[in-house]
């Protein structure tokens, strides 16, 4: 595959592979085997060797969910910047929507045109 004498370019590291009739000469690669690989072939071709890494059983315990009453000057501006004032059927007024998605006005408005023509419009057949 690399021929007799083969050229590797890992982490930076310039290394020499020699073929040993059908096997090759291991290197001990043991500390590196867990590390991310890139080998640079002689045909230019570029390998990559992602392990996948141990995950401690500390990290994948829930979140402790803090109490959001905290008196943040950050949330304390969010809350007076978006203070939604939505009542329960409605939702959200195109002022408000307009400000949260950074769009014009006229985004949020519904097509009355196109609400008379489904109306006048001849029902659709019902399929089998």
């Amino acid at each position: 595959m690399f021929g007799n004498i083969s050229s590797l370019i890992i982490r930076n590291k310039f290394i020499t592979i020699r073929k040993l009739s059908s096997s090759t000469l291991r290197l001990n690669f043991e500390s590196e085997a867990k590390k991310n690989q890139i080998v640079v072939t002689k045909s230019g071709t570029v390998l990559c060797w992602h392990p996948e890494q141990d995950f401690p059983f500390e990290n994948s315990l829930p979140i402790e969910k803090n109490s959001s009453n905290s008196k943040s000057p950050l949330l304390e501006e969010l809350r007076e910047k978006y203070s939604l004032k939505v009542s329960s059927t409605k939702g959200p007024s195109n002022k408000v929507l307009q400000e949260m998605f950074y769009t014009n006005k006229n985004e949020w408005y519904t097509r009355t045109r196109e609400d008379k023509l489904y109306q006048t419009s001849a029902k659709l057949p019902k399929r089998k």
